[in-house]
């Protein structure tokens, strides 16, 4: 296997991974899901609409109509900063953070039911080059 068909299954491994868990098990489009991911990965699981708009590249006025469109489906609750009434937060609500724990809790299972298949051996291997690969993925995002 060359080094672009490594590249093109682990990107196929992990397109697959997010598609089966997020997009065809629940009513989220591609889009929210990385929103989600983004507001899920930030300090508390929140973040301004500002800093959401900067991350992906589009206005404020865009982040701020799809914060809309999630605070109507129970996805986010806004809160103002105390000091700045300008400076809006989006936070994601216990539904949301509740399916999250569902995803991940369906995800340890299915990779544990794919490793069950496989022996010490090959998931050594697997071990090693995952530890290599992510040396190098760190070394070449703090250069």
């Amino acid at each position: 296997m060359s080094h672009q068909e490594a590249i093109e299954a682990i990107n196929d491994f992990f397109e697959w991974q997010i598609d089966a868990l997020a997009v065809k098990k629940t009513s989220y489009k591609m889009k929210d899901i990385q929103i989600i991911s983004f507001i899920y990965c930030a300090k508390n699981h929140w973040v301004t609409i500002s800093n959401l708009a900067k991350h992906f590249h589009i206005s404020t006025a865009a982040a701020s109509q799809f914060m809309n469109e999630y605070e109507e489906k129970g996805w986010i609750n806004r809160i103002r900063f105390e000091k700045d009434h300008r400076i809006v937060y989006v936070q994601l609500t216990d539904k949301v953070l509740n399916q999250i724990d569902e995803w991940k809790k369906q995800f340890q299972t299915e990779i544990e039911d794919v490793f069950d298949s496989f022996n010490d051996d090959e998931i050594s291997a697997f071990l090693r080059i995952l530890h290599s690969l992510n040396v190098q993925i760190e070394s070449n995002f703090n250069h």
